[in-house]
């Protein structure tokens, strides 16, 4: 088991994967209570299917370009450095966990809006207050994290940081 864990644990798709799991059930479990929760048409927290819908789409659009933009020039980038430097300089950035987690958290969230948008077919059900607020606080929170995410690169490909990593590692 421990030799199974190890192995996964260094997968490049293990931690997108378990990201995607995790909104998929946070999606469903959103969904449920949203579906227990009667609210008044004119509560502050009421949101109708109308303001939810246009929301995930935006999402699932943004998220989907963050991704292709951020991780192909990070891709080239990195490329070139393994070039000018060392090839292992690729599979180091690929096994670090701030790349994987961003890119796990993107996942995940694409898969919450996608998920989402099948639940918002239900005629019966128009207003929508916990897949709404998750919604807009993750996509606030994943506008923070690709920020974050660019400085992290721009620091970890600075060649005297990467060779006092790797002096870190070796001792």
């Amino acid at each position: 088991m421990k030799k199974l864990l190890n192995a996964l644990a260094n997968k490049v798709y293990v931690t997108p994967l378990l990201f995607g799991v995790f909104y998929l059930v946070l999606a469903v479990v959103a969904h449920e209570i949203d579906t227990m929760i009667t609210l008044k048409e004119n509560s502050a927290f009421a949101f109708q299917k109308d303001l939810l819908q246009p929301l995930l789409l935006m999402t699932i659009g943004a998220i989907i370009t963050l991704v292709t933009i951020t991780f192909s020039s990070i891709m080239v980038v990195l490329t070139t450095y393994s070039g000018q430097f060392s090839p292992r300089t690729l599979n180091d950035f690929l096994v670090r966990k701030v790349p994987l987690r961003v890119l796990g958290y993107f996942t995940g969230l694409l898969t919450y809006s996608a998920v989402s948008l099948l639940f918002l077919q239900d005629p019966n059900h128009t207003h929508y207050m916990l897949l709404t607020l998750i919604s807009v606080i993750s996509l606030l929170i994943g506008f923070v994290l690709f920020a974050y995410y660019i400085h992290y690169v721009s620091k970890s490909i600075q060649i005297n940081l990467y060779i006092d990593r790797l002096v870190k590692d070796a001792t």
